[in-house]
């Protein structure tokens, strides 16, 4: 994928959180939500993966913790993209 014309390269688990988050700007997906429709199983305790994953993907995007940047995080929820 590019961003602002740079290459980003994306894991195929990075890409599709990141497709998951953007199909719906707004709505907040829960750590359970991405990690159901992303890894397609049960979700056991796996809120350090999901939140690796999106700090690695926040990373290669540029965003740094002050930025309000593609993805969003909803204390006490999870993570939503960016509306605008």
């Amino acid at each position: 994928m590019t961003l602002r014309a740079n290459p980003v390269e994306l894991t195929k688990t990075e890409f599709d959180i990141l497709l998951l988050l953007s199909e719906s700007p707004g709505r907040v997906c829960t750590l359970e939500q991405i990690y159901r429709n992303v890894w397609k199983d049960e979700y056991i305790g796996a809120a350090n993966t999901v939140i690796a994953h999106i700090k690695n993907l926040r990373n290669k995007l540029g965003e740094s913790p002050r930025d309000r940047g593609f993805i969003g995080t909803v204390w006490g929820v999870c993570y939503k993209f960016a509306e605008d």
